[in-house]
């Protein structure tokens, strides 16, 4: 983690429960610096690690079921393919890896997709930012915003 601080777009992560599952989700993050993001330095129709550095990873201590798709117990990375009207946001079992590039081979390890439809911010968000926001005890949103951007991560307990 010391080595990380360091970094221009330094290691985030996002500790939560879902039912008695616990997560942590580990995620690069870099700022916008007067740049376009969306669109821009994160093109459309192109696919996105969703973070900076390494792969965006989520730890799961027990099942749960995320936009969806049902996951045991384990570590996943996630990676999305943004557009303007949606977004598909992928889950992954190879997420010991780096961000970049998200090959075919990669990709023969998805566990599965959903599409999330981006929504405007309150306000500029200069760093990207994950944080999970409860809705009852077995379920919440993971909410990713950068720029003007929001996206919603469904997440719920069991599988």
């Amino acid at each position: 983690m010391e080595e990380t601080a360091e970094r221009p777009s330094p290691l985030q992560t996002v500790d939560f429960s879902v039912g008695e599952t616990s997560a942590l989700l580990c995620y690069g993050a870099p700022s916008a610096n007067a740049r376009e993001i969306m669109g821009g330095l994160v093109p459309y129709g192109e696919l996105w690690r969703s973070g900076a550095n390494e792969a965006t990873a989520i730890h799961l201590d027990g099942p749960a079921t995320i936009g969806g798709v049902s996951l045991a117990a384990g570590s996943y990375s996630l990676y999305s393919l943004p557009n303007e009207g949606g977004w598909e946001i992928f889950l992954n079992s190879n997420y010991e890896r780096w961000g970049i590039p998200i090959s075919d081979e990669v990709r023969t390890t998805d566990v599965g997709s959903f599409m999330a439809t981006p929504e405007a911010t309150d306000g500029m968000v200069e760093t990207l930012t994950y944080t999970y926001e409860a809705t009852d005890a077995n379920s919440g949103e993971l909410l990713l915003e950068w720029e003007n951007t929001r996206i919603r991560i469904p997440v719920a307990a069991g599988m």
